[in-house]
């Protein structure tokens, strides 16, 4: 699965052809081999379980785009960075298992799991970015205007950086889409239209090339174990290339980490390395604890 960050990005901010502020297009435009991050080759997560009250889903109703995010207080998702550049009356966070993955569907999940949005905002690393594949910050979190259903989890943030090391098990939790086709086409495309306004499909102003993405889901809870192979400065890189992988629709979606039968927050889905199919690239993964102090500063400011 190829899936440009810089498509994921433009078609979750909006639902005409890809616009964005000029430093952060510019930025972008940077990534063209970096994915943003359906759990290949992993399992549905139970209802009720560990991993499902501490994951939650973010949805765009206008465009249908997903990212996913874990709860870190009772009213506070982290996220990724390149989640929370649409705008927020856009987006509701969903507590359950089950995801729409279509523009008017929401009324299929219980409107007791739905959350909208006060306030959100992403590292300035994120908005500083330079260059693909390098080592910088698409963290971003989110403020809920009401908090979370009293029986979610919430997660503790790893704070120490040598609490993990290469060769660790990281569990990878996400609502992505099980599997996603890029084509190009023109304007006799069939459904051209609502792929769209669903922000999975872009064109020249004659419509006589487009860029459109087929993606297939059922909208359920994964995860995944897979092990860390090396850690940097401002995130980690992940051995992901054995077809046990994050990919569309996962970005945001949680890394934990065991320790002494606890689950912390140690990472959050980023991007991959290089250009490839999901579950064949390194996946990377924000380093929770280099922004540990940004992220309780945002909580207390938000």
């Amino acid at each position: 699965m190829r899936f440009n960050l810089l498509k994921q990005v433009t078609s979750f901010l909006t639902v005409n052809p890809p616009r964005a502020s000029l430093a952060v297009l510019t930025a972008l435009l940077c990534l063209s081999s970096i994915q943003a991050l359906a759990i290949t080759g992993g399992a549905s997560v139970e209802p009720n379980t560990s991993v499902a009250l501490r994951t939650v889903g973010i949805f765009n109703i206008k465009t249908a785009n997903a990212c996913s995010g874990t709860l870190i207080t009772k009213d506070v998702v982290l996220t990724a960075g390149h989640c929370v550049i649409s705008k927020k009356e856009n987006l509701i966070v969903i507590f359950d298992t089950h995801f729409p993955n279509k523009v008017g569907e929401t009324d299929k999940i219980d409107p007791r799991n739905i959350r909208t949005i006060k306030a959100m905002a992403f590292h300035d690393d994120f908005k500083n970015l330079d260059e693909a594949g390098s080592d910088y910050g698409d963290i971003g979190i989110i403020k809920l205007n009401s908090p979370a259903p009293e029986n979610y989890l919430i997660t503790p943030l790893l704070k120490d950086v040598t609490k993990i090391r290469p060769s660790d098990t990281l569990t990878l939790a996400g609502f992505g889409y099980s599997s996603e086709k890029s084509l190009v086409t023109d304007r006799n495309y069939p459904g051209l239209d609502a792929a769209i306004t669903e922000g999975r499909a872009y064109c020249n102003n004659y419509k006589t090339k487009c860029y459109v993405t087929e993606v297939a889901g059922d909208g359920e809870l994964r995860q995944v174990q897979v092990t860390i192979e090396s850690l940097r400065d401002k995130d980690m890189i992940l051995n992901e290339s054995n077809q046990k992988a994050t990919c569309s629709g996962d970005s945001g979606g949680p890394a934990f980490l065991e320790i002494n039968g606890q689950t912390v927050l140690a990472g959050v889905t980023s991007r991959t390395l290089t250009d490839g199919d999901c579950g064949s690239a390194q996946g990377v993964k924000t380093l929770v604890p280099h922004y540990f102090t940004w992220i309780k500063q945002m909580i207390q400011s938000m």
